[in-house]
């Protein structure tokens, strides 16, 4: 099964593999934990992210870091 998906947290909770996309073309491919990296990220759509491991699933969790205080 396919599933595009926008939220790298709901890919990681369900996908055995996702392929992050970068002006068209497969940027990396791999298991959850392989392809959802702080600089993967970064490189793909140019965010500034903290990835940790999600509270309540072997997985990661992606984190938006804010450039300026709330």
């Amino acid at each position: 099964m396919l599933a595009i998906l926008h939220d790298p947290n709901l890919a990681a909770v369900y996908a055995d593999r996702i392929a992050v996309l970068k002006a068209g073309t497969i940027l990396i491919e791999g298991a959850p934990g392989d392809v959802l990296t702080e600089s993967t990220l970064h490189s793909a759509f140019n965010l500034a992210v903290s990835v940790q491991r999600h509270p309540t699933r072997d997985c990661p969790y992606v984190v938006p870091v804010m450039d300026k205080g709330c």
